[in-house]
């Protein structure tokens, strides 16, 4: 005995079948069989995780916004070092005094801005085994 729905009986010359564009019926979803592969997992850990921690993951850690500043001050300083060793500014001491006190406050606050990421770089990592280690617990 055949599976065919009422609308397969009625049309046999346009059958649905998964290559058509033809949404099919509830009818003919019901006798579609489709092969489903499972692996097998020996276990599964569950952890849960605060709204504070989800928050910090979800934006990231706020020491990559200070690597950002680090290397866009590093760039502008680059630049205007760049310009005073290139430019004669031997009638404009004013510039030359502008230029370099850019460069100097750029490089400086680079490596301020280096140094806050360098320290704070690990609270992404940090709360990843926070998580972790609830379930070693």
């Amino acid at each position: 005995m055949s599976n065919k729905s009422e609308d397969d009986k009625k049309n046999p010359e346009h059958p649905v079948d998964s290559y058509s564009n033809e949404k099919p019926t509830g009818d003919q979803i019901s006798d579609q069989k489709i092969p489903v592969n499972r692996g097998k997992v020996e276990s599964v850990n569950i952890y849960e995780v605060s709204e504070g921690e989800l928050e910090l993951i979800e934006r990231g850690s706020p020491s990559s916004t200070l690597f950002a500043f680090s290397v866009f001050f590093a760039g502008v300083g680059a630049s205007f070092l760049a310009n005073l060793l290139i430019t004669d500014f031997s009638n404009r001491i004013l510039i030359f005094t502008l230029y370099l006190t850019i460069t100097l406050i750029s490089f400086i606050t680079s490596i301020i801005t280096a140094t806050l990421w360098w320290q704070g770089r690990k609270d992404i990592p940090d709360i990843f085994k926070k998580i972790r280690d609830r379930i070693r617990a």
